[in-house]
């Protein structure tokens, strides 16, 4: 078995890698979904630009300092699909530029990337694809295991805050319309009720 570090060589026309088959596999993974965040924070360009905004580099720079297992929760959190869940798209969904453009506001007012999330104000933050949908229908889709970190704020960007049925009424504690997702205790918000909350 071949190890050690992701040398390239060439042979011929070929270019090969001494290394072990899951480091390899790790490694097109991790660059397939670099590309897949790319193509999705781009999404966020024309929302900036119509506030007379641009994508700053650093958004997408920051990618390079996930691992690939980060870089996968950011396509799911891209998709819309919960941690176990599979991601499954091979380009980010045009619906999901609301997610990549308040991913980009919250960089640029210098929350700090924390894997997949952001830290603001002292708040772990989630952002994932919610565009299109309730935000209620939203956070139920979101029963993960208890082995997966809460958020503090999970925003389902692009989701719509709307009546919902009364066992989804928040009770009083926090600020969220929706109540926790069942075994968690993440607020769940809509980009509207974010932007608010954390002044971005």
């Amino acid at each position: 078995m071949l190890l050690g570090p992701l040398s390239p060589r060439r042979v011929g026309s070929a270019r090969l890698l001494d290394a072990s088959g899951n480091d390899a596999l790790d490694e097109l993974r991790a660059a397939f979904s670099k590309t897949w965040g790319r193509r999705f924070l781009n999404l966020a360009d024309p929302l900036l630009q119509r506030d007379g905004h641009a994508l700053a580099p650093a958004t997408l720079s920051a990618l390079d300092a996930l691992s690939s297992d980060e870089l996968y929760d950011l396509r799911r959190d891209g998709e819309g699909v919960p941690y176990n869940r599979a991601a499954r798209t091979k380009t980010p969904p045009p619906e999901a530029g609301p997610a990549a453009h308040l991913r980009a506001l919250l960089a640029q007012a210098g929350a700090t990337p924390q894997g997949a999330w952001y830290v603001h104000n002292g708040q772990r933050i989630r952002i994932v694809h919610g565009s299109g949908q309730v935000l209620g229908s939203v956070s139920q889709k979101y029963k993960e295991p208890p082995s997966v970190p809460e958020a503090d704020i999970i925003v389902a960007a692009g989701a719509i805050s709307a009546m919902v049925p009364g066992a989804l009424i928040s009770s009083g504690s926090g600020k969220s319309l929706v109540r926790p997702a069942p075994g968690g205790s993440s607020r769940w918000l809509t980009s509207e009720e974010a932007r608010k909350e954390l002044g971005v």
